[in-house]
């Protein structure tokens, strides 16, 4: 049981990693491919929404890094998620950059929550 949850924790993992990979190259092939004077936001914002889903997997593998077996990293997250979607308030700052960070941060604490519901209950 305790290597299927591990392929299942890695699997999501890498997706998440992969998806806030491939925004920022495409953050990168639209800034440099942009005809002058036009821009959108839309691949920034996409960056900023992947590192926010992939920001609990950066939080494990640093974890892991020091010691912290999966399952147990992952638990710790998830406690950590919880915490931060309870106890802090909706971000209310004066740079309208710094709440869709904080809002991106929050969400991919809700996609952690839901994508390892089940997964890791004792």
């Amino acid at each position: 049981m305790t290597e299927m949850i591990e392929k299942a924790l890695t699997r999501y993992s890498a997706s998440a990693l992969n998806q806030e990979a491939k925004a920022q190259e495409e953050l990168i092939t639209y800034l440099r491919d942009r005809r002058p004077g036009s821009f959108s936001a839309s691949p920034m914002r996409k960056v900023v929404e992947t590192q926010g889903k992939a920001l609990p997997w950066h939080r494990i593998n640093q974890m892991r890094e020091n010691g912290k077996a999966l399952i147990e990293a992952a638990r710790a997250e998830r406690d950590y998620c919880f915490k931060v979607l309870v106890e802090f308030g909706e971000p209310r700052h004066s740079c309208g950059v710094s709440d869709e960070v904080e809002v991106a941060n929050r969400d991919g604490a809700r996609a952690f929550i839901s994508t390892t519901e089940g997964l890791l209950d004792d």
